[in-house]
């Protein structure tokens, strides 16, 4: 399986659960990948806030993603950065 296909799907779940207001930005993405996964493995990810601060009118949020296979061995990490409006 490609590596940033499972990435955009972890994301698309993200953000499926996760209420940004109107005039949020995705600012940063850092991605690791640790291990290739054929086509059928299932997978799993856990999602957690790691950063939440503001500065001024901005508020800055950043997710920290693992995804990890049927083995529970990680496959990816991923770190991603909002900007949301105040």
């Amino acid at each position: 399986v490609p590596p940033l296909a499972i990435t955009t799907y972890a994301m698309t779940m993200l953000l499926q659960r996760l209420s940004l207001p109107p005039g949020s930005i995705h600012v940063t993405q850092e991605i690791d990948f640790l291990k290739a996964i054929q086509v059928g493995t299932r997978i799993t990810c856990h999602a957690k806030v790691s950063q939440n601060w503001k500065r001024g009118k901005l508020h800055f949020l950043t997710i920290d993603l693992s995804i990890s296979n049927q083995s529970n061995e990680l496959i990816q990490s991923c770190k991603i950065g909002f900007i949301l409006p105040d």
